[in-house]
């Protein structure tokens, strides 16, 4: 018994946590705070973002200290790739880590409320979607929940349920303010 307790405690403290990333519907997403633990030097490895997809370069020679043609890793480098020789070709074959995202505050989430062009975002659970393809959406309220805010406790009485959430596009997450 005493063994078995000394080999459990052995494998707890030996376990890595890794940087948070949230995973919804199967999917994996990154903050642009979540992507900065993946910079040069860390030890987890060194991801960027390109046009929303995460990629992990840590493999790729170029990269091989983090940093290529002055694109950083841990970092969106649309821009730094699009004015590259190669282009975005180049990481055709790079494996893909996930998707990049933001953050919303109540206040943000707000002004996405399909108002002035803008599109029709609303939260449920803390994760941001995109209702702005959704028909029974487009008027920005829909069975009294309106774009813009956060749904949760409203969606959790609908007779769809959440399962409607994993066929929308997550656009970021709703943060707490405090």
């Amino acid at each position: 018994m005493r063994k078995a307790i000394a080999i459990l405690l052995v494998l707890m403290c030996s376990i890595t946590i890794v940087y948070a990333q949230t995973v919804v519907h199967g999917k994996v997403y990154f903050t642009t705070s979540d992507l900065a633990a993946y910079s040069p030097g860390s030890a987890l490895g060194h991801y960027v973002a390109i046009d929303g997809v995460v990629y992990d370069m840590t493999a790729v020679p170029a990269w091989s200290n983090g940093t290529h043609q002055g694109g950083e890793a841990g970092e969106d480098i649309t821009t730094t790739i699009a004015s590259a020789p190669h282009g975005k070709k180049v990481v055709a074959n790079v494996p893909v880590k996930g998707y990049l995202v933001r953050t919303f505050t109540s206040t943000e989430l707000a002004q996405y409320n399909g108002t002035k062009n803008m599109p029709r975002y609303l939260a449920v659970s803390g994760v941001v979607y995109d209702m702005t393809n959704v028909p029974a959406w487009r008027s920005g309220a829909h069975q009294g929940g309106k774009a813009g805010t956060d749904i949760t406790q409203r969606i959790s009485t609908a007779p769809h349920g959440l399962n409607v959430l994993a066929k929308l596009p997550v656009v970021g997450f709703l943060i707490t303010q405090r």
